[in-house]
């Protein structure tokens, strides 16, 4: 075979390489040995046909991963690079039962009940004699799995939910209780720590002390003109917050009321309950899961209404799914403060994506985004000024706006070259009043007739040109049809010390398919701790190893990140989980969620260490920037800042008889964390090679950071660093050395290991 040219940069290549030396494209004419295991190296068809006999199967296809039958795990040589193994077993934890009770007196207050079925708190009963009220919705394991759609996943998880209440329901009516759920006690356990004084947008201060208190025994501004119910004919405005600062939360309620359809389907009990029992179906962590609550909500003492959310007309379904999240987080004080996105993720279970509005290169790209989101009809929400570093809240306010607050985008509308958005302020109040505001005298008459029409309480139309001057962000919910995507979630383990239950998921694609992923942190809200996280899916290369870089999520500390949208063809794929902050520490748990078009396949397989590494040096090859050398000069830098959280660098040493000797000084970055405990480095890297010389990561998010380098590069027949050798951790230079400071554990030596440009 005589050398090959390079589809991507056009360099000519030798025949013996197997791929570009200088973008790292891959010589798709280059056969390999397979490394893969049997099972993944079958004909794509294979898999086509598996899927259909699954779908055309009366029986329903399974979503949950079932244990491997495999009792070792495969561990290959890996002399070129990582390989893509087997499965490794893992153990399925078991959950804690949550049990339901009567009424204790354990200090905290119950009003007397009335209404529904009378309960004797004086009645003692053994809580062996109580059912079960929680059960496994995912199982954790290593197995095939075929993705489902929506509508079968959580038509499986209600049918589980089911059965459940009905042996609550059937509990209570047996013994003339009404429900008590004791594993959310009415205690300020339950309250958890609350900020006073808290800032933003607050109704209220929080009182000192509460009383739980059931609906029928409140004291609501609508008094008895409505009966209690979980909906009567819901409508954004009927939302209100109290003095809790969940605005973000309220803000995503208030999207999902103009969606009947899925504000319903959170609810699995629809109806009010006598006994006090509601399940709701939400998507936390990104994971599917049925949360009891009962329906004693904390009352300020002194007036008996609703100390936090309130749904006017008497509707439950508000303070319903501020307490359902409340429990799941651990309290009401775990719901202070975040971002709209966070709310529509848990409450639909669609991919989520966030657009930034500050430092825009380009504003049409994101007035496209909004006008498309629109015509797909995707649920779209925005903050205000709460990513900006100085914020004048009187500004905001004089504007008719709240500083730090979320809203709701209604409608985006472009006519004779002026570009509209339509805002929602989920409190009712606080509108914007400056041009194409509601009482602006410069409305053409025509368009005024045909936008005011239909005035809501909190609505307002407000110029694409100054909303992205007070607005710092678009958050979107690309909501599809429940009976036409599908949906994979796989928990995953990733980074820390590279323990064997790290793992990648290999995903089957059998036809022309639209695919978006997002990767979730588990707990990040409770217990208040997020690491850096980023997904990078790969096409499965000919040699059976990590290929080109076909998607990727903004590199983020956040609760998840989320890929955009792409389609790929038939073939195999393989998303890789990160978390560059974790390693050489405690693996970061999550849950690594695939929505998908049409139907795929996916396998859960182990992570071997360097399959991390190949794939960072994948993204840095197609995304990254050169900086300040050519390929003429043997030499490619490149850097990734961008969607980075901070800021990758990688060196490329083309020449095949000359060392590469780079000096890198990062040392006017600002609120950063090193990946070699330094910001000042130097490595040797040998011919045709490629390191990754530095990882910088935003180490306060709520702070400004910055990102600087300066680099050094010398070409040299000898391995030591010479000149540029720098003083390692005891403070000796030793010009011989070829990196320094030399790297500490086998995760730091793996991340910045040299590889071969010729694997």
């Amino acid at each position: 075979m005589s050398d090959w040219s390079c589809e991507h940069c056009t360099l000519i290549n030798k025949r013996s390489s197997k791929k570009c030396v200088a973008c790292g494209w891959e010589n798709a004419t280059r056969k390999t040995k397979n490394l893969l295991p049997k099972f993944i190296s079958k004909q794509v068809n294979d898999f086509s046909n598996a899927i259909g006999d699954i779908f055309s199967s009366q029986l329903r296809p399974n979503n949950n991963i079932v244990p491997s039958t495999s009792s070792s795990a495969y561990k290959p040589r890996v002399p070129d690079g990582p390989l893509i193994t087997k499965p490794v077993p893992q153990d399925i934890p078991s959950n804690s039962p949550s049990l339901p009770r009567i009424p204790e007196q354990n200090g905290s207050v119950h009003s007397p009940h009335r209404g529904g079925l009378p309960y004797d708190p004086a009645r003692p009963l053994s809580t062996d004699q109580l059912p079960n009220t929680s059960f496994n919705t995912s199982a954790l394991s290593d197995s095939s799995m075929c993705s489902e759609t929506a509508e079968n996943v959580q038509r499986s998880l209600q049918n589980e939910s089911e059965q459940n209440f009905l042996r609550i329901s059937e509990f209570c009516k047996s013994t003339n209780t009404h429900f008590i759920d004791d594993s959310f006690p009415h205690s300020q356990k339950s309250i958890g720590e609350l900020e006073r004084e808290s800032e933003g947008a607050v109704v209220g201060h929080a009182p000192k002390t509460f009383v739980w208190i059931h609906p029928s025994n409140m004291f609501t501004k609508d008094g008895r003109a409505f009966r209690w119910s979980v909906f009567n004919d819901p409508r954004p405005s009927d939302i209100e917050q109290g003095s809790l600062g969940d605005c973000w939360l309220l803000s995503a309620m208030a999207l999902i009321a103009e969606r009947p359809d899925i504000l319903e389907s959170i609810f699995l009990t629809k109806e009010y309950n006598p006994m006090g029992i509601y399940q709701l179906r939400l998507c936390v962590d990104g994971l599917w899961i049925v949360v009891l609550v009962d329906d004693f909500f904390p009352c300020r003492p002194d007036s008996l209404s609703l100390a936090f959310a309130v749904g006017r007309k008497n509707q439950m379904w508000v303070p319903l799914i501020e307490k359902a999240l409340a429990k799941q987080f651990g309290s009401y004080a775990a719901l202070s403060a975040g971002r709209t996105v966070e709310g529509l993720a848990i409450l639909t279970g669609a991919s989520c994506e966030t657009h930034s509005t500050q430092d825009l290169a380009d504003t049409d790209i994101l007035w496209a985004s909004l006008l498309s989101s629109r015509e797909a009809g995707y649920i779209m929400g925005c903050s205000c000024g709460a990513g900006r570093i100085s914020v004048d809240p009187l500004e905001y306010k004089a504007k008719g706006l709240l500083a730090r607050h979320a809203y709701s985008i209604l409608d985006v509308v472009q006519e004779s070259g002026i570009r509209l958005l339509r805002l929602r302020n989920p409190w009712g109040n606080f509108v914007w009043q400056g041009k194409w505001s509601d009482v602006w005298s410069g409305w053409p008459p025509e368009m005024k007739n045909r936008l005011l029409r239909e005035h809501e309480t909190g609505t307002f139309w407000i110029e694409f040109s100054e909303f992205i001057q007070y607005f710092d962000s678009v958050d979107i919910a690309k909501v599809h049809s429940q009976n036409r995507w599908s949906e994979l979630r796989v928990p995953v383990k990733m980074s820390g010390k590279f323990s064997p239950v790290d793992r990648a998921l290999l995903i089957i694609v059998t036809d022309n398919t639209e695919i978006s992923l997002t990767l979730f942190q588990k707990d990040s809200r409770k217990l208040r701790d997020q690491n850096d996280v980023l997904i990078c899916v790969h096409k499965v290369s000919a040699s059976h190893q990590i290929g080109d870089l076909v998607a990727e999520s903004p590199r983020k500390i956040a609760s998840f990140v989320s890929t955009a949208d792409v389609f790929l063809k038939p073939g195999q794929y393989v998303a890789i989980c990160h978390s560059i902050l974790s390693l050489g520490g405690k693996s970061v748990e999550g849950s690594l969620v695939v929505y998908s078009s049409r139907p795929l396949f996916g396998e859960p397989i182990f992570c071997h260490p360097e399959m991390y590494t190949d794939s960072l040096t994948q993204l840095v090859a197609a995304r990254g920037t050169p900086v300040g050398f050519s390929i003429s000069s043997g030499a490619v830098i490149r850097q990734l800042a961008v969607d980075f959280a901070g800021m990758l660098i990688m060196a490329d040493n083309l020449l095949e008889n000359t060392w590469l000797h780079v000096g890198l000084n990062c040392s006017d970055s600002v609120n950063v964390l090193s990946s070699r405990g330094t910001l000042n480095v130097a490595d040797v890297i040998p011919p045709l090679s490629r390191q990754i010389l530095i990882v910088l990561t935003h180490f306060e998010p709520s702070s400004f950071f910055r990102v600087s380098n300066q680099i050094r590069v010398t070409m040299s027949r000898n391995l030591g660093l010479r000149e540029l050798a720098l003083p390692d951790r005891r403070g000796v230079v030793n010009k011989n050395a070829v990196h320094t400071p030399d790297f500490e554990g086998v995760e730091q030596a793996t991340l910045h290991k040299t590889f071969s440009l010729l694997r």
